[in-house]
């Protein structure tokens, strides 16, 4: 059943006393007014008793560490030899290897674990015609720097 809010709330006919003795049984609370005081004088054999158990403590639970939410810990770095990549430089293949043994068989079939080739690739013939290109090519390039610095 829905509630009608459009009601007003009807007034309680409980005085204010009474209310606050019934609040206060609802969250069990103690019935009288006042509260139990805290001990607050101490014996030194007390003090150092709570001293002691405090120090024992922390020793097994340890310093309190303090970090940023913002950057949390992270592990530190851990090298691991595998996974490896490992590249075909001919063909101009890489594959990764999980374990020594995969490292072994790919080096026995040409691949490096360098990720450049040992040796220098060869030079590239040039004929005539290609030559003429790169000359009228770099020519257009150097004017252009000379009217880009005047």
């Amino acid at each position: 059943m829905p509630l009608n809010e459009s009601v007003r709330p009807r007034r309680s006919n409980l005085t204010t006393q009474q209310q606050r003795e019934a609040e206060r049984a609802i969250y069990g609370l103690q019935e009288n007014k006042t509260l139990p005081q805290p001990q607050t004088q101490l014996t030194r054999a007390e003090l150092e008793q709570m001293r002691h158990i405090l120090a024992q403590h922390d020793k097994q639970i340890g310093p309190m560490k303090e970090f940023d939410l913002n950057k949390p810990p992270v592990e530190p770095y851990r090298h691991q030899e595998f996974p490896k990549a490992m590249h075909h430089h001919g063909d101009r293949v890489t594959r990764i290897v999980a374990s020594a043994d995969e490292q072994k068989i790919l080096e026995a079939q040409g691949f490096e674990t360098k990720p450049y080739p040992s040796e220098a690739p060869p030079d590239v013939e040039l004929d005539e015609e290609e030559r003429a290109e790169i000359a009228s090519i770099d020519g257009l390039l150097k004017k252009k720097k000379k009217g880009a610095s005047s």
